[in-house]
């Protein structure tokens, strides 16, 4: 009769959770990786990162969890990313060596800043007239208002805008 041994063929496998899943410009999202049992060797070379890098990867739990940063890159407008491990990177405690690709859900960059064009109705004003003021922007934006613009030795009406925030119109009067 021999002494008893254990057996362990259970492969490690995880599953990745993003904290914010629709990245602005000048944000971040810890990316975490749980595992199934505790894994080592997990680096973040281990990860695809698109649109963007991601830190160094911790586990203060003695490796089932592990966390990181994901970055995203300025000038980015891309609404299907997903960050992708590849498991045959880890291994856990009997030297098993995870197997296959784990995705995290989908998530959207959006760090491309607005940008505008401003045009005028009437480039040369006389006594009595106006100028309609057009100003239109790459991209939808809200909270737009004169206050936002200089308009020298006139007044500028309020502005509005009829497209969900594209086009903005006011008038400038000398």
């Amino acid at each position: 009769e021999s002494d008893n041994f254990a057996i362990d063929t259970q492969l490690p496998t995880a599953t990745i959770q993003l904290s914010d899943t629709a990245l602005k410009a000048g944000e971040a999202s810890t990316v975490t990786i749980t595992f199934s049992e505790a894994v080592s060797g997990l680096t973040r070379e281990a990860l695809t990162a698109p649109n963007g890098t991601l830190s160094d990867l911790i586990s203060t739990d003695g490796g089932i969890t592990w966390t990181g940063t994901h970055t995203p890159n300025a000038d980015v407008t891309d609404a299907t990313n997903q960050i992708v491990l590849n498991q045959t990177w880890v291994r856990d405690a009997a030297g098993n060596i995870g197997q296959g690709l784990v995705s995290s859900d989908n998530f959207a960059i959006d760090t491309q800043l607005p940008t505008a064009t401003i045009q005028l109705s009437d480039t040369a004003l006389k006594a009595g007239e106006a100028s309609t003021v057009t100003i239109t922007f790459s991209e939808a934006v809200s909270g737009l208002t004169r206050e936002a613009l200089s308009a020298p030795n006139g007044t500028l009406s309020e502005l509005i805008t009829t497209d969900g925030g594209i086009t903005w119109t006011g008038t400038y009067t000398p």
